[in-house]
């Protein structure tokens, strides 16, 4: 390696000191080159070990250790420093020593200097250029042999035969076996066909002289799989011909497992889109991880109010899986497991049967055949619904990888959840809508008509399919203005319930009058994004209130115009209908006498008179007549009228009030204030 300022540097050894100073100005004349000189070969040895020197010039006949010696013991240390031996001894003999010895070059003193020392400069710079390129090459087989041995990817080094020269640590790991074992034999892989795979890539390998590459999965003898990238490659000769064959194999069982989990979430988002059963979708992506990551049984609970956990479903890679115990997430027996610890606390759970919290279910797992236990919970939004629990063998040493991927594979079972959930929920308000008496629609933020109920068609005549995609205008009757709409549409778009009585037309041309109420529906972020219209047709009801307001004031008008008091009172007394003659006798206002009790108006003689007659008629049901009380008017003056009741029952015969007709009297009657007759 060269010094550290880019110069060779040159350690000159020579007893001959005259020779030092000329050695030393020509070879550092052009900068190359770096001279120490020394007069003997005990003094180069303590320059040597004490710096660092590029290569060594040396003389050969020294006193007491000669060239040659001095090689010897360089080379007996294993220093491979360029050696040059530069002498005036001329011997055939000295020469092949040297050479014998370790000598890079051997150049004879004498002659023309310059041309001496110019020849001197090429063998140095070949022997430190040479050196430097077998260091480099000693280097590279140090990383290359460095690399070998601690790669991640086992490595094998087949002869053109097929047969094994060497493997590496990590094929040693990887197919449980040691390199002496394999050594001189062919590769025998667990796995159905794996083996003749493989040979066949071999074979076409060496035939076309190019690397193959293949997938390939390798049984485990702990019964688990590897997914393997397996490559050949044919390492040539100088002379073009196939050397060996090396062939890498990377364990790509984490990559292989994530993407495979991907696609499953991924089909399981589209079951969820496309409103597959939950327990088909449970089903699917339960059984998909289980086999992915090769785990003894997967399956997924939900919480319950009591307690509980309900099992939605599993997956198991053994048929006698089973779970003998009612689990729980509460703090009771059987909530003392991984999953009911982590629906209680809302964290991941790993451990083993033996753990404090899995004792309870120790015999239940050493009889299904698991040692351990991971239990990711299930969350919807900041509350956790459920857990999804793996069981297997040696599941702590299981990476943060894939714990991270167990984690995605339970967001999508809380989105498949919640989704079905709504489902469930859409299904029931869409069914109790659809089976409501009142005509139900609902438009977009436009007022385009999206749904319709049954009740819809049956009051207006349009079917679902006929209104679709169309306004309510197709129900205008004409008979609301401009303004009356607009004030329809200010109302509900500033967010308000709109409610009024609203005349439309049926699709035969027939008016009807509906009671109506438009309510605004906003999304998540508080903007309106629907409107849902319920209304009730009251045609009927309207024409039935008209009528009866009609014969009201036809009664009204007839009582008004018999010439004596009329009145209805209920069971207590209390005045239900009267007419204006009433008024007059009492000098009470109609407002005033309105439920007003007939205590209120008579004298106490006379309530308790009218209690018992009123009482008799109650009994016997026979009307009572001619029958006369003292009326204390507002004024407190005091009259005497006269008088008839019956007893009144609704359309069922129950007795529910009295009526009757009452007339001031004479003079002359008022002198039989007790006087009164039964029918």
């Amino acid at each position: 390696m060269r010094s550290g300022n880019g110069g060779i540097k040159i350690l000159y050894v020579d007893d001959e000191y005259f020779l030092h100073d000329p050695f030393k100005l020509y070879m550092e004349k052009d900068g190359e080159f770096l001279v120490d000189a020394v007069d003997s070969a005990n003094k180069a040895l303590e320059w040597l070990s004490s710096g660092h020197y590029d290569a060594v010039v040396s003389d050969y006949q020294m006193p007491g250790m000669d060239g040659i010696g001095f090689l010897k013991h360089l080379r007996s240390k294993d220093r491979k420093i360029p050696f040059i031996l530069f002498t005036g001894r001329g011997r055939e003999e000295v020469a092949i020593e040297a050479i014998n010895c370790g000598a890079d070059f051997y150049l004879q003193k004498g002659g023309d200097i310059s041309s001496q020392f110019a020849e001197l400069t090429h063998f140095i710079k070949g022997a430190v250029e040479s050196r430097e390129a077998e260091e480099e090459l000693v280097a590279m087989e140090r990383k290359l042999a460095s690399f070998f041995a601690h790669t991640a990817d086992a490595i094998i080094l087949f002869d053109g035969g097929g047969n094994v020269l060497n493997i590496n640590a990590a094929a040693e790991q990887l197919f449980g076996t040691t390199e002496s074992e394999l050594a001189g034999r062919r590769l025998t892989l667990r796995g159905e066909g794996a083996t003749a795979r493989f040979d066949e890539i071999f074979r076409k390998t060496v035939e076309k002289g190019t690397p193959m590459s293949h997938d390939e999965v390798l049984e485990r003898s702990d019964g688990g799989r590897s997914y393997l990238s397996v490559n050949t490659t044919p390492i040539r000769d100088a002379s073009d011909g196939i050397a060996f064959v090396a062939c890498t194999i990377r364990d790509v069982t984490d990559r292989t497992r994530s993407q495979a989990l991907v696609r499953a979430i991924r089909d399981t988002s589209i079951a969820v889109l496309r409103e597959r059963p939950l327990d088909d979708i449970l089903s699917y992506l339960c059984g998909t991880v289980a086999e992915i990551f090769q785990f003894r049984g997967v399956s997924v609970f939900l919480k319950e109010n009591d307690g509980s956990l309900r099992l939605l479903s599993r997956a198991e890679n053994m048929p006698e899986f089973g779970m003998e115990k009612a689990v729980r997430w509460d703090d009771s027996p059987g909530g003392r497991t991984l999953t009911g610890s982590a629906v209680r606390t809302g964290k991941i759970r790993v451990g083993r049967i033996d753990d404090p919290e899995c004792i309870e279910w120790k015999d239940t797992a050493e009889k299904d055949g698991y040692d351990s236990v991971i239990s990711i919970p299930i969350v919807s939004g900041n509350q956790t619904i459920g857990a999804m629990t793996v069981v297997g063998s040696d599941l702590l040493k299981i990476s943060a990888e894939t714990i991270g991927q167990l984690e995605n594979a339970a967001d999508a079972i809380s989105i498949a959840i919640q989704s079905s959930r709504h489902r469930e929920k859409q299904k029931l308000l869409e069914t109790a809508l659809e089976s409501a008496t009142d005509t139900v629609f609902l438009t977009d933020k436009e007022g385009i008509i999206e749904w319709a109920n049954t009740a819809f068609t049956l009051t207006t005549g349009y079917t679902l399919d006929e209104v679709k995609g169309r306004t309510p205008r197709v129900l205008k009757s004409g008979k609301h203005d401009a303004t009356f709409y607009q004030n329809l549409w200010n109302t509900i778009l500033s967010g308000k319930v709109f409610h009024a009585k609203i005349t439309n037309r049926r699709k035969n041309g027939e008016l009807y009058i509906e009671d109506t109420v438009i309510t605004p529906v906003k999304n998540e972020n508080n903007t309106i994004s629907n409107f849902i219209a319920i209304k009730r047709d009251i045609t009927e009801q309207m024409r039935l209130d008209d009528e009866l307001r009609k014969s009201e004031e036809r009664y009204r008008t007839m009582l008004e115009g018999i010439g004596e008091t009329y009145f209805e009172v209920d069971l207590k007394g209390n005045l239900t209908l009267f007419n204006d003659t009433l008024c007059g006798i009492t000098g009470y206002s109609r407002e005033e006498l309105a439920g007003m009790n007939y205590t209120n108006y008579v004298s106490k003689d006379a309530a308790e008179k009218l209690y018992k007659i009123f009482h008799g008629v109650f009994l016997t049901g026979k009307p009572a007549t001619e029958f006369n009380c003292e009326i204390i008017r507002k004024d407190g003056k005091s009259i005497w009228v006269e008088g008839s009741v019956q007893i009144m029952k609704n359309s069922n015969g129950k007795r529910e009030g009295f009526r009757g007709l009452v007339r001031e009297m004479t003079t002359g009657c008022q002198d039989h204030p007790e006087t009164h007759r039964h029918r």
